[in-house]
């Protein structure tokens, strides 16, 4: 018994230090953890802190290198005052071409821009650069020649078919085309459109009145020129056709106040408009006179009968028109009383419209 509880102390004092080392190694391994996630937390950025990705900072770059009025990439950039960017052949284009001095984004009016081929704010680039190149008319300013370089390819008349020397206008580079190689540019589109001359299009004969009727092949924002049947004259767009109609031309105020878009050539045309689907009056005056003696309903044109020309017509005729006047306007509304349906039928009911006006 002896050496069984001697053994069982043993074993318990053995048992209880392996258990205190085991809650050694417990407690210290937990205060291992315990550290190491206080170590993560503090490297840990705050929650409400944005992160920026690799695709973000890579769609930010692409952004910046892509000009946002002709979606091209930029080359060499036009910054203006107010640090907005774009491409310098669309600042080209709005200075030299429109005569405009507007930033394409915010509408500024800017008094310089500066061509560059690296991207900088307007104020860096005005104190850093030193090139002295210039142009006073369009108020542009190079950063080096080679900006200044290509802003003057740009602008010029070069032909599109052979290495003739540039044009001082374009004018000279069309007669050229003309005729050294039996080509034309289309009147209507360098008329309204404000391109460079690089960027016009040459046509055949055949490829013209193609392009003129139809559009071009290759073009499918292009549907042609539209044609005024009256003047045989064709437009730019449907937009600059109907103000042509609008403004040279006839049109029904009636039908058009109703949403109808129908034109005619000459007031003789909308005259038998008038007569047809209207009420024309051509008695006296009136006859001689556009716009005003017509009447949409015939009441209309019989009150403008009985007030403007009641004096010339016979009396019969103004007691005709003016009985069915006082017919319209006049007449009283059958009512059903406490006597019933019937009760207006009787003596002093009412009577019609007619009875009363010719008592």
């Amino acid at each position: 018994m002896a050496n069984y509880h001697q053994h069982h102390r043993e074993r318990r004092g053995g048992g209880g230090g392996g258990g205190g080392h085991r809650h050694y190694r417990n407690n210290h391994s937990g205060g291992n953890g315990g550290g190491h996630n206080q170590q993560q937390q503090q490297q840990q950025p705050p929650s409400g802190a944005k992160r920026s990705s690799p695709s973000e900072s890579s769609t930010s770059e692409a952004n910046d290198s892509t000009c946002v009025v002709c979606f091209k990439p930029i080359l060499i950039y036009a910054i203006g005052e107010c640090d907005h960017l774009c491409c310098f052949e669309c600042s080209a284009r709005i200075r030299v071409l429109c005569r405009q001095n507007d930033c394409p984004i915010c509408r500024r009016d800017l008094a310089k821009v500066i061509f560059a081929k690296t991207m900088a704010p307007y104020r860096e680039l005005d104190v850093r650069n030193r090139s002295g190149l210039y142009d006073k008319k369009y108020r542009i300013c190079f950063t080096d020649g080679d900006v200044q370089q290509a802003f003057f390819e740009l602008l010029d008349n070069k032909c599109p078919r052979c290495d003739e020397k540039n044009f001082p206008k374009f004018d000279q580079l069309r007669e050229h085309v003309r005729k050294r190689h039996e080509l034309f540019y289309c009147d209507i589109c360098t008329e309204h459109l404000k391109i460079f001359s690089s960027e016009r299009r040459c046509y055949s004969r055949q490829e013209l009145a193609l392009h003129r009727r139809v559009g071009d092949p290759d073009n499918v924002g292009h549907r042609g020129h539209p044609l005024c049947e009256y003047c045989d004259k064709r437009f730019l767009d449907k937009d600059e056709l109907f103000r042509h109609l609008r403004k040279e031309h006839f049109f029904c105020h009636f039908c058009d106040a109703d949403g109808a878009n129908h034109f005619y050539g000459d007031y003789d045309t909308l005259r038998d408009h008038f007569r047809q689907e209207h009420y024309l009056c051509e008695e006296g005056e009136c006859e001689q006179e556009q716009f005003t003696a017509v009447f949409r309903s015939e009441i209309d044109l019989r009150a403008h009968r009985a007030s403007a020309h009641g004096k010339s017509m016979n009396k019969l005729a103004n007691k005709q028109t003016r009985t069915l006047e006082l017919e319209f306007s006049y007449a009283p509304r059958h009512r059903e009383g406490a006597g019933g349906p019937g009760a207006g039928s009787g003596p002093g009911g009412g009577g019609s419209g007619r009875g009363r006006g010719g008592a």
